[in-house]
């Protein structure tokens, strides 16, 4: 197919969320786009620097909101249901956790459900580390000390209509 439109959201500044064992927390990152036709595809691509407060598995779930109905899990871009393993879009281990993982995302979404308005996609987090809540950080690492060796980076989503 075509290229239909393409979108970009930029996020520079540094969002850190307590994350509640077992639960989804917001990282206040959203990227939307309205698509010409319900026979369209949406590729989603993101490129996120992330860290944990803590050495132990972290992961990112990409949600989908409809013309602004509530936001749920994109299903389709996550594993397969398999035991007690948590179902989620990309994984990453936080060990040491004084540094920040690039996770890279890709997937094409099918869009057929939808009818009219945008479609917004945001980045959740969640822990797997067998405490309460951990702090998530998106653009920093697991320590964050004012000098010239530590970085700060950006994260990106870029939305692409493709016609069927």
């Amino acid at each position: 197919g075509k290229i239909l439109q393409m979108i970009q959201t930029t996020k520079k500044d540094v969002e850190s969320v307590t994350v509640t064992q077992g639960q989804y927390g917001d990282l206040d990152f959203v990227a939307s786009i309205t698509p010409s036709a319900a026979t369209s595809k949406i590729r989603f691509q993101a490129v996120l620097q992330t860290a944990l407060s803590s050495t132990h598995f972290y992961g990112i779930q990409v949600y989908r909101a409809i013309n602004g109905n509530a936001a749920a899990a994109l299903t389709g871009y996550q594993g397969d249901e398999n035991g007690s393993r948590t179902e989620i879009s990309q994984a990453i281990s936080a060990n040491p956790n004084t540094q920040f993982r690039v996770m890279a995302m890709d997937y094409i979404d099918d869009i057929s459900s939808w009818s009219s308005g945008a479609i917004s996609y945001s980045i959740y987090g969640f822990h797997g580390e067998h405490a309460s809540s951990k702090v998530m950080y998106l653009n920093r690492g697991g320590s964050d000390s004012d000098h010239q060796q530590t970085p700060s980076p950006m994260s990106t989503i870029t939305l692409t209509e493709i016609s069927a």
